[in-house]
């Protein structure tokens, strides 16, 4: 319950744990992803952005993502991240030349269809509007990911199935 205050100040009976508000995007387009060369760089996956405007600078930005993808070369890994707010800290330990991510996933073979999900609890410590991202490196030398579609086989014989990719962002009071 919400009531204003007589200083025109808004008092709440929020608690810790809280959701404040939930924000989500749905990504359905199925598009490509090229990597040239053997070294994995970062780009965003397809459309996944999410906005969201914390009430308090204390509060966290929970989020959560759900991808699917497939490649077309076997032996062959793609790592995934959020960006913005305070996701940096949100990837593995630094170690020589290997790639600082949340989440990867290996193909095994050509045309393996993969399912990725993370999660991370952000700390942006602002009540500016954050815009958080999935960004995907594919370490394909030469390769394609294909994002929410089966890259052996896009057609309707046999039916192959079309994903859908999400990401969701919910405040919730610290």
């Amino acid at each position: 319950m919400t009531l204003p205050a007589e200083s025109g100040n808004i008092l709440t009976n929020d608690t810790s744990g809280t959701v404040i508000q939930v924000k989500q995007t749905i990504d359905t387009a199925a598009s490509t992803i090229t990597n040239s060369g053997s070294a994995a760089a970062f780009v965003d996956h397809g459309s996944l952005s999410v906005a969201i405007t914390p009430t308090s600078t204390a509060n966290k930005i929970l989020l959560f993502a759900t991808m699917t993808a497939s490649g077309n070369t076997a032996d062959r890994l793609a790592f995934y991240k959020f960006t913005g707010g305070n996701t940096a800290s949100g990837v593995g330990a630094s170690a020589n030349t290997r790639t600082r991510c949340l989440q990867a996933v290996y193909f095994p073979s050509t045309a393996e269809l993969m399912s990725v999900n993370m999660h991370y609890l952000d700390s942006p410590s602002t009540t500016s509007a954050v815009t958080y991202k999935v960004q995907v490196a594919p370490n394909f030398s030469n390769g394609n990911l294909a994002i929410n579609y089966y890259f052996a086989n896009d057609g309707d014989s046999p039916v192959l199935p079309r994903m859908a990719s999400t990401i969701t962002a919910i405040e919730v009071v610290a």
